[in-house]
């Protein structure tokens, strides 16, 4: 990984680390608030997947729950890795350059991708199933057991191909740039 001192990039390094210890703090806390709510999701994982009739009957809210409980493992995971590149730089002075696509193998970053992308997707599957229910209640009812595994697949699905999508359009650019770059090009056509 390339560094680039501090005092190269900022006019006041020693105000620039100061602010930087706050954005420490303000980090470590991220780590309290995704471990507190991930505490939280697992009594609630706990019962709905130790409760036989949970289980069969509140698919999507076990797989909100799931979702959710990713989101927070995410935050922690987030003010972790933040926290520490943050000391590292207070400590050497040096500050790590990174590209986008470097950051795209962080834990934290696909653990909130997945979780950023997963719950709101329940969320508007469950918002649909709601409508359905009180527009169409005779055919609600008569699809009920068969639609909640498939709603979940369908979010996975929806989650996976976002993701997957989301990396190759990366991956294009970024194979894209190199090549105006071997050939000089500055990227910007005017």
């Amino acid at each position: 990984m390339l560094y680039k001192p501090v005092s190269a990039v900022e006019k006041d390094p020693e105000a620039y680390l100061d602010d930087l210890r706050g954005e420490v703090a303000i980090n470590q806390s991220l780590i309290y608030v995704g471990a507190i709510c991930a505490s939280i999701n697992l009594p609630l994982l706990f019962v709905f997947l130790t409760y036989r009739p949970f289980r069969g009957r509140f698919q999507l809210l076990i797989t909100l729950a799931f979702a959710d409980f990713i989101n927070c493992l995410s935050i922690m995971a987030q003010g972790l890795q933040r926290s520490s590149i943050f000391i590292d730089v207070i400590a050497t002075s040096l500050m790590p350059i990174k590209s986008p696509f470097d950051c795209v193998g962080e834990l934290w970053l696909m653990l909130r991708e997945v979780g950023g992308l997963w719950a709101p997707m329940i969320q508007v599957i469950m918002g649909l199933e709601r409508i359905l229910a009180v527009f169409k209640p005779a055919w609600y009812n008569r699809t009920y057991s068969t639609r909640s595994v498939a709603s979940v697949l369908f979010s996975i699905f929806f989650v996976l191909s976002s993701i997957s999508s989301s990396v190759i359009v990366a991956s294009t650019l970024r194979e894209t740039k190199a090549a105006q770059q071997a050939r000089g090009e500055s990227g910007m056509n005017l």
